[in-house]
């Protein structure tokens, strides 16, 4: 929530009851002293429990593997993760590849089932970012880069 003004600072302001779409929420804040007019938006992105699991929104990542199509193939990413759709759990793998709109989503229990990968892309896309700047950072990885 708002606690001060974004023109003149003064924490004596108003903040209309918010609402919420998704992942998403809004309030449209007021200041009292100056008069500016200003609508805050905030998403969720992150969720820990317990210090030890990530959640994205609904989003449990399980495990990332990098591939290649061939050997001077595209690069891709695969995603196994669950997705908490309104206490159902599925498990799904994400494949995610560079650009908008290249993430493609299976369920390995329903492969008929179809999921839209752009609801889950900036997510996923968020998860495989992560991963690959710890993967990439490790001194294994370190090491591969210097002698390539």
């Amino acid at each position: 929530m708002p606690d001060q003004c974004i023109q003149c600072k003064s924490e004596d302001i108003t903040a209309e009851p918010g609402e919420t779409e998704g992942n998403v929420a809004w309030f449209d804040v007021s200041c009292n002293k100056c008069g500016t007019k200003w609508r805050e938006h905030y998403k969720l992105t992150r969720v820990e429990r317990d210090g030890t699991e990530e959640v994205h929104m609904n989003i449990v990542i399980k495990e990332i593997q990098s591939h290649r199509n061939g050997v001077s193939g595209n690069h891709f990413f695969s995603v196994f993760f669950t997705f908490n759709e309104d206490g159902q759990i599925h498990d799904l793998i994400g494949i995610v590849m560079p650009g908008a709109g290249n993430c493609f989503i299976v369920s390995k229990d329903y492969p008929e089932k179809c999921w839209r990968g752009d609801h889950f892309e900036p997510d996923l896309k968020e998860a495989v970012s992560q991963w690959t700047s710890k993967m990439w950072n490790h001194p294994i990885e370190k090491a591969r880069k210097d002698i390539a």
